[in-house]
């Protein structure tokens, strides 16, 4: 016989070792030296422009163990609920989910819709979390990218410099070289700045740290967060969720 939870907690553990796995097939990949470099100067502007593009494809199966963790945490979700309702009364048999909803006003109609059989203490803590779209939008978007289409890309990866917008560099001796850092490659998996040089025609080489960042593809905004941030965020906090419902469930019985 299991535990109460004891499936629901498994599935965010299940995503926290998808997690690690991610960032193991991540830390492989940054060290195949997955970007190139390469420089063009612009006389007529005084500039020269710097890119740094990925030429190397991130391993496939990241899709999967992606698309894994994410129905691991949306079903862990589900599943708490259920039980809760299960320990709390609900007959055999009954249809149980989780209430997302895709805006505030659609909220109560979905957990009147999903949750019927759910006690109102649970409910209560539901609610606090806000799972709609404008409430908190993280926990929303997991049930969006859950039920992507095979046909969108779920990830990609893109090179990010390891300097900030207000950097001093020092070439050849001249110190504060003005910048405008990203202005505007057309390319996903690109980077481009540009340099405007104290000298006419001078080009400057740089060395530049350069770190790759797994995003998104066009299924979801994550602020400029990479997907494994989210990812890590998602999994703490489904996991308090879940504890949350388990311990006022326990507390009801």
């Amino acid at each position: 016989m299991t535990e109460p939870f004891e499936d629901s907690l498994l599935l965010v553990a299940e995503a926290k070792s998808k997690f690690d796995t991610l960032c193991s097939m991540m830390k492989e990949f940054a060290e195949s030296k997955p970007s190139k470099y390469r420089f063009e100067k612009r006389p007529e502007t005084n500039e020269t422009w710097h890119f740094q593009r990925v030429v190397k494809q991130f391993p496939p199966r990241a899709r999967s163990v992606m698309s894994g963790a994410i129905g691991d945490l949306r079903h862990a979700l589900d599943m708490a609920t259920c039980e809760s309702a299960r320990l709390l009364g609900a007959s055999a048999g009954h249809q149980t989910y989780f209430p997302f909803a895709n805006s505030f006003d659609e909220l109560e109609p979905t957990i009147r819709k999903r949750c019927k059989h759910v006690r109102p203490e649970i409910l209560d803590i539901i609610r606090g979390w806000k799972p709609y779209k404008g409430g908190d939008d993280d926990l929303h978007a997991i049930t969006r990218l859950a039920g992507i289409g095979k046909h969108r890309e779920l990830l990609k990866v893109s090179p990010r410099p390891q300097f900030g917008r207000h950097a001093d560099f020092n070439f050849s001796g001249v110190q504060h070289i003005n910048y405008i850092f990203d202005i505007g490659s057309d390319r996903d998996d690109e980077f481009l700045f540009a340099i405007t040089s104290p000298i006419a025609g001078k080009i400057f080489n740089i060395t530049m740290e350069v770190s790759h960042v797994l995003r998104f593809g066009d299924v979801a905004d994550m602020k400029g967060r990479g997907a494994l941030e989210f990812l890590d965020d998602s999994t703490a906090k489904i996991g308090s969720i879940v504890a949350a419902i388990k311990a006022e469930t326990i507390g009801l019985l």
